[in-house]
């Protein structure tokens, strides 16, 4: 029997090498790639409204991994080009006008794993990145778990739930630094465990290390709840382990997470300015609460995850998106966990845990509590989703797992038979509650009155489940009744040890890597953002002038992965003030700060709406200096209504097949230079002026201050007009330092349609002079009569101490290192003496 323990380790780690060879052997042996390049292709424009050779009868994909397209692959690219030049990426001039980059949290410039992009192709590193997330999280879950004197195969079943659950496999496919951030939670308990045990550097060490680099690969929500669950986590187990929580102690937790936040302070602190920049510090998303809080009955989930279909297997009907509600860590932990939790009275951590698993899983419930919970005015609670605590959801399960397997193993009570078997008989008895509920809705001749109690969870879009979501709900009750079947079998062969673990643990690997295998995402390498005529136009312009895709938009970020400027984006942080500006059209011209929190766009347009009626959206496409329009439309050429645009405002410069270039007209110039000046703070006011179409915008500026050279004059002040035509032209461009060419006989205002943001510098012959944030959301100097070079540099504060208190934490992380080998070399010594 020990011998078989000490094998089963070899056993299932050789059993998951082979599983994940299989799954992904069509990346391993047939050149296919982790990316979803066939969903970019077949929906993304402008390669969506082409039809590919080869592919004329459509393009197979999954519907999964829209965030990896529009944003992630795309910022990967522009940081991995940064970073080979030697320049450290802090901004992005390619969407939104110029956004910051380094302070997008979501960046994770420097994510400590990253560095292999530094040595392998883009998307090799990142198919390594997330082929080992899983393998990661389940390797720090053993080493968590292994602490406790667990039984061996325990173990290996909480590290196989949860480095395997629905949530490190979705959310490693949609999104790629949420899983990055949620792996290492294991590995944050494991260091405060052996911490408060043993009081040994190193675990205190590796409990920083761990919080650091959670925070460092990208997703806050997530690593913010690591860090409110560890914590609890700590005092929970010093005052058991320490007979009380004492003040040392307290102490030390403390400086784990201050520790860490200074190791992270290079990102911490240009995140922190950019969250207070941007839409999420003032817009409300209290209407993304109301449709990721959960019904009661998503308890179902945990043991049918794909009650409501999958998006992997082009089915699922639920409520939102699938990634925000996954809740699963196998169904055979989750029959151990129950089981452990009715033997609370053993170990005071199988209560902790419970306790864990029922308040992070009542936050994400819609009830009156939670509704009112989520709506208090507290720092960052209104910019969070619910749902993503489901991380601590899932550890608690997949820990407890590990718990009550180990009771099981050790515990020769008959009593215990029983329960399992009434726990079964519930088991069995819900799964055919819901397979007669989805009978009785598929047989009625009255659907909507059996469809009343479900409304508010599978509705899609407020139409009905049809008769086919109703017979994939029925066939995803197989699996889960035929695995409960094969445990019950293996539960009662327990005197057969050896056949009954394996079973277990064989049992649970297969549902986990059936579930991954669903979900996983595989393209065609030939499409990982293919060459494209739309694109191939735009930048042998080889302009810095700004694009508008309309009817088929290219709204997100892809202009960052061609290297060509747009007026719009997607992102989770950029100027607030911009994102006001821009939606200030949508809203009949009413500035709000209530606005869309990911993006900023000109181009949401309906089939049959004239996108130039609007005059609003035409002067502030010449304020942006958007000079190139890109319109796709399907009628044929002498129908089109690309035809029927204004000759005076649009002049044609392109067409291939069913896209159309316009060239604007009245476009601005990224760079001029003006001398009527008016001086108002009130954003309402900015906005009706800018939207005037007697306010001539090549001419006139609106600041929020008075230029300090200017302080004696009024509201309006109008410079002297040179006796000779003035002029500023832009001789280089670059994403963090522009540098400009400017002449005039008098002193005149020049405006930059980039963004204002802080931690720009700007230079006059090399002397500084401050920047005033003009027409809004954009940048002006005052500039003397004369001949200048001017210079915009981003160098930000926030960069500079982040990354001094950064350096100065690794120091001391050094230095505890090599005290601590020093300290052991003298004991070994000592000793050998």
């Amino acid at each position: 029997m020990k011998h078989f323990f000490k094998q089963i380790d070899i056993f299932c780690f050789t059993f998951i090498i082979l599983g994940l060879v299989f799954i992904y052997r069509d990346v391993l042996f047939d050149n296919k790639i982790l990316f979803p390049s066939n969903f970019l292709v077949r929906f993304y424009s402008p390669w969506s409204t082409e039809k590919i050779k080869g592919w004329e009868s459509g393009i197979p994909n999954k519907p999964i991994g829209d965030d990896q397209i529009r944003i992630f692959y795309p910022e990967r690219t522009f940081t991995n080009e940064a970073l080979a030049k030697k320049t450290i990426p802090l901004w992005n001039p390619y969407v939104f006008s110029g956004t910051p980059h380094l302070a997008n949290f979501q960046s994770a410039v420097f994510y400590p794993l990253n560095i292999l992009y530094f040595f392998l192709p883009q998307i090799y590193a990142w198919e390594i990145l997330l082929f080992i997330q899983p393998i990661m999280a389940a390797f720090f879950m053993y080493l968590f778990l292994k602490l406790f004197k667990l039984e061996k195969g325990a173990v290996l079943l909480g590290a196989i739930s949860f480095g395997f659950s629905g949530f490190m496999i979705v959310w490693s496919q949609e999104n790629v630094v949420v899983g990055q951030a949620a792996l290492w939670l294991p590995l944050c308990l494991f260091g405060i465990e052996g911490y408060i045990r043993t009081k040994k550097r190193w675990c205190y060490l590796a409990a920083v290390v761990a919080h650091a680099f959670s925070f460092l690969a990208g997703f806050f929500q997530v690593t913010f709840y690591i860090f409110i669950f560890s914590f609890l986590y700590g005092i929970f187990r010093a005052k058991i382990l320490e007979g009380g929580l004492k003040q040392k102690t307290l102490l030390i937790l403390f400086s784990i997470y201050i520790f860490a936040l200074l190791l992270s302070a290079v990102q911490l602190f240009p995140s922190i300015e950019g969250f207070i920049e941007s839409p999420r510090s003032t817009s409300s998303a209290w209407y993304l609460f109301q449709t990721y809080l959960l019904p009661i009955t998503h308890i179902f989930n945990i043991m049918v995850p794909d009650i409501f279909g999958n998006p992997g297997a082009y089915n699922f009907f639920g409520r939102g998106f699938y990634r925000e509600t996954i809740l699963y860590a196998g169904l055979i932990p989750f029959v151990f966990a129950i089981y452990a939790g009715f033997k609370t009275k053993i170990n005071p951590l199988i209560r902790f845990f419970i306790g864990a698993f029922l308040l992070s899983f009542f936050l994400t419930l819609d009830s009156p509590f939670t509704r009112w919970f989520f709506q208090l005015p507290l720092p960052l609670l209104p910019t969070f989703l619910p749902s993503r605590i489901l991380i601590v959801t899932t550890f608690s399960i997949a820990t407890l797992s590990a718990f009550g397997f180990s009771q099981w193993i050790r515990q020769k009570d008959k009593k215990d038979l029983r329960f399992m078997t009434y726990l079964f008989s519930v088991f069995y008895i819900v799964l055919l509650l819901i397979a007669a509920y989805g009978l009785l809705m598929l047989l009625s001749h009255d659907n909507i009155s059996y469809f009343k109690e479900f409304n508010n969870y599978i509705v899609v879009h407020g139409s009905l489940p049809t008769k086919i979501n109703i017979l994939v709900l029925l066939r995803n009750l197989i699996l889960p009744f035929i695995m409960l079947s094969f445990l019950f079998i293996f539960l009662r062969t327990k005197k057969m040890l050896n056949l009954s673990f394996v079973g277990i643990i064989v049992l649970t690997l297969l549902g986990q890597f059936y579930f991954l295998n669903k979900y996983l995402v595989i393209g065609q390498p030939e499409f990982l953002y293919p060459k494209n005529a739309v694109l191939f136009f735009l930048k042998s312009k080889n302009s810095l002038d700004r694009f508008l895709s309309l009817r088929q938009p290219m709204q997100e970020n892809i202009s960052t992965y061609a290297r060509i400027y747009s007026a719009e984006g997607v992102n989770p942080v950029f100027p607030r003030r911009y994102g006001e500006l821009l939606y200030a059209v949508k809203n009949n011209g009413k500035v709000t700060n209530d606005i869309p929190r990911v993006e900023a766009r000109l181009s949401e347009l309906g089939d049959k709406e004239n996108p130039f009626e609007d005059n609003r959206r035409l002067r502030l496409m010449s304020l942006l200096g958007i000079k190139h329009i890109l319109y796709f439309d399907d009628h044929s050429p002498k129908n089109s209504d690309a035809n029927k645009f204004s000759e005076d405002l649009f002049m044609p410069i392109w067409h291939y097949n069913n896209w159309y270039a316009l060239e604007y007209k009245k476009v601005l110039p990224k760079v001029f230079l003006t001398n009527k000046i008016h001086i108002q703070n009130n954003s309402q006011k900015i906005a009706d002026l800018l939207f005037d179409k007697n306010f001539d915008l090549s001419s006139n500026i609106v600041l929020e201050e008075k230029p300090i050279e200017l302080t004696n004059s009024g509201e309006f002040i109008e410079l002297p007009k040179p006796l000779t035509d003035s002029f500023a032209s832009i001789i280089s461009y670059k994403p963090q330092e522009i540098i400009i060419d400017a002449k005039t006989k008098t002193p005149k205002m020049l405006f930059l349609s980039d963004n204002y943001y802080p931690g720009w510098h700007a230079y006059v012959d090399s002397k500084e002079t401050k920047i005033y944030r003009a027409n809004y959301t954009f940048r002006s100097i005052y500039l003397p009569d004369g001949n200048h070079t001017v210079t915009f540099k981003y160098d930000p504060m926030s960069f500079k101490i982040g990354s001094i208190t950064s350096l100065l934490s690794i120091l001391t992380i050094l230095f505890i290192v090599f005290f601590e080998i020093n300290k052991i070399r003298k004991i070994k010594k000592y000793h050998i003496i």
